[in-house]
This record gives C-alpha cells, sequence and structure tokens, in this order.
C-alpha cells in the first residue's frame, strides 16, 4: 500500500479525533448545561467586568474552563485590548487555541469589517455575523481544516492577513513573532527581571515612592508589551494606557526600553 492510500486515511481519522475533542462555543455552552458547576461559573463570569485590566489579562494563562477562557476573550474585546496582549495564552490545548482563533477572527472583523479573505472557506466565515451560531459553525470548520498542520500560516494565509494584522493576532504569529514571543518566557526572561532588580536595588528611586520590585515589575511589563506590539514605542503606549490606564509618551516608552535592552546585551 503506497504513501498516497495512506495519507487520506490518517488525516480524516486524526480530523475525526479533534472534532470529538474541540468544540465550537456553542458547543461548550451545550455541554455545560445541567452540570454542577455552572451557576458557580456563571456568576464568575458575570464578575468580569468589575476586573481591571492588568488583573484580567493573567487569567488567560492560568484559566481552566474553555467557557470561562471565551468569556475572558469577550471582556477583553469590550475593553479594546487587541488579541496579542492576552498573552501568554492559556494551556488549554487544541480548544484553547481554537478559542484564540476565533477571538482573533472577532477581533479582525470588529477593525476591518470590509475585509476580504483570500480563501472562499475563509470568506464563508466573514460574511457571518461575529458571534452568530453559524459563524461560530464556519470558524470551527476553518480550524479543524488547518489544525495541528500549521494553523498559523494557513489560517493567516486564507484570511489574506498582512504582517501588520497579525501582529495584533493571538494565533496568527509570523515565525519572528513567534521567536520574540516565546522569548518573553522562561529563563532567558526570567533572568532578564534578576538583573533588572539587581540594577534597582543598585539604582533606588530617588523619590522613594517606589521599592526596587515595583520599578521592575513596571519595566517589565512595559517591555513585554513593547515586543508584543512589534517594538512600535507608539503602538506601546496606546496599549500601556489601555491596559493601566496611564498615559505615556512613546519618548518615555523608548527610553525605558532602551535601557532595557541594554542589559540584555
Amino acid at each position: 500500500m503506497g504513501p498516497s492510500s495512506v495519507a487520506p486515511a490518517v488525516v480524516s481519522r486524526s480530523g475525526e479525533l479533534l472534532a470529538a475533542d474541540v468544540f465550537s462555543v456553542p458547543g461548550l455552552v451545550d455541554r455545560k448545561r445541567g452540570q454542577a458547576d455552572t451557576p458557580r461559573l456563571r456568576v464568575a463570569i458575570a464578575d468580569l467586568p468589575r476586573w481591571r485590566t492588568g488583573d484580567l489579562l493573567p487569567r488567560f494563562e492560568t484559566v481552566s474552563e474553555p467557557v470561562m477562557l471565551w468569556a475572558l476573550h469577550l471582556e477583553a474585546n469590550r475593553r479594546g485590548v487587541p488579541p496579542v496582549l492576552r498573552w501568554p495564552p492559556s494551556e488549554l490545548g487544541p480548544q484553547g487555541d481554537f478559542l484564540d482563533l476565533a477571538a482573533d477572527v472577532k477581533w479582525l472583523q470588529a477593525e476591518t469589517p470590509f475585509h476580504r479573505a483570500t480563501f472562499r472557506g475563509w470568506r464563508s466565515v466573514l460574511r457571518q455575523s461575529p458571534g452568530s451560531d453559524a459563524w461560530h459553525e464556519h470558524v470551527h470548520r476553518q480550524f479543524l481544516f488547518a489544525y495541528p498542520r500549521s494553523l498559523s500560516f494557513i489560517a493567516s494565509k486564507g484570511l489574506g492577513l498582512v504582517d501588520d494584522q497579525r501582529q495584533v493576532l493571538l494565533s496568527m504569529p509570523t515565525a519572528s513573532m513567534a521567536r520574540d514571543r516565546a522569548a518573553l518566557s522562561g529563563r532567558a526572561f526570567a533572568d532578564l527581571g534578576a538583573r533588572l532588580l539587581d540594577h534597582a536595588y543598585r539604582h533606588p528611586d530617588r523619590s522613594g515612592l517606589r521599592t526596587p520590585e515595583q520599578i521592575v515589575n513596571r519595566r517589565v511589563r512595559l517591555y513585554r508589551i513593547h515586543v508584543l506590539a512589534g517594538r512600535s514605542p507608539s503602538r506601546t503606549a496606546i496599549h500601556w494606557q489601555t491596559i493601566t490606564g496611564e498615559s505615556i509618551t512613546r519618548q518615555a516608552v523608548a527610553k525605558h526600553v532602551s535601557g532595557v535592552e541594554l542589559l540584555l546585551g
């Protein structure tokens, strides 16, 4: 039996397994009906608008309930927080990856309502009303088609996205964007925090209003946002205000980032 006759069966079986494990949002909601934790989940979702944005965003990494992940995405959308800033993403596997893709598409349609996709399957998605059952069904179908081969490449190509559009999305980075984001976690990023803290202790805040830990936390958050924003000081300033409510000039951003990059060497 040659490779050409084996491949379709393998792909088909993989798709069946994924379809059984990854549900659309309406499917997830249906599955939650009648479960013991559903009332608690409803209360937690209703409470989301009360959270400060800076405290809301870290929840994307730690969320363990898919329906809550989607609720977090909707709340971030409402606040004008681009998907890329909902980083690091959840650890919910393929189900989380699907919800991140759906959130990206929803953001794209809100920001560029007249965008035209390249491929027919994605054009059918964009013709649907975002958030409708039909929209969820079409996004789910496109996800199953692309995953897990190369979701970022296939989806971005099908949607006809340019790099600037991919920059603000969570699930469709270019290879260089993916490398930049990966460098914002792990040992290297922890080492940067340690070097910044050492520097802050040796050069304390002259006003005495902020501790070294507070200084470092601010610098790390600003630097992370800067990298996620494609290293654009102007976009970083906009995102910083969206998240913290604090106004900052692009010149101040450049100065802070320059100090961090000096320590990176």
